[in-house]
């Protein structure tokens, strides 16, 4: 029987596990319990709500509800989308930096199913990312699928990457 080899605390793997009796399937709960951390140091949850609200105030951003998922469009192509469940928000990023992206914190990140690869994605856990993080990602989501006009009209000519 093989060990499980991954973090104690959670699984980044768990739906493409290859070992069968894996018990890692689900989050350990925290060591500290929420009343004993200290505010200054509380993160604060990221929600569906809050992706909702950083998405629809982009330009040219629609949401879709498609298979009891809720997707995030920009134009036709999907920037971002949250599992059934609304634990996992996939969002757009470049296939070149995908690999650092997911070795930096494999906790936070991962990659998206073997079929999925072909697009340009990355998985987030949500009770991860802090909101500003994830606003970051999912504003970068929408700079691959929108018009390079439209972006510099949002974000302005500073802030503008080249590379997208």
């Amino acid at each position: 029987m093989m060990n499980c080899e991954v973090p104690d605390r959670y699984c980044p793997i768990r739906s493409r596990c290859r070992i069968r009796n894996c018990q890692r399937l689900a989050i350990a709960p925290a060591t500290q319990s929420d009343e004993t951390r200290d505010s200054a140091t509380r993160r604060i949850p990221v929600t569906t709500a809050k992706i909702r609200a950083v998405a629809l105030t982009l330009p040219r951003t629609t949401k879709h509800l498609i298979r009891d998922r809720v997707k995030f469009r920009g134009g036709q192509i999907v920037l971002a989308a949250l599992s059934r469940d609304e634990t996992v928000l996939g969002f757009g990023h470049p296939r070149e930096e995908r690999e650092a992206l997911v070795a930096s914190d494999p906790v936070k990140f991962a990659f998206p199913s073997r079929s999925d690869m072909r697009f340009q994605r990355v998985h987030a856990r949500m009770a991860e990312p802090e909101v500003e993080e994830m606003t970051e990602l999912v504003i970068g989501a929408w700079t691959l699928c929108a018009p390079k006009k439209v972006i510099r009209a949002r974000l302005g000519e500073n802030l503008f990457f080249s590379q997208h």
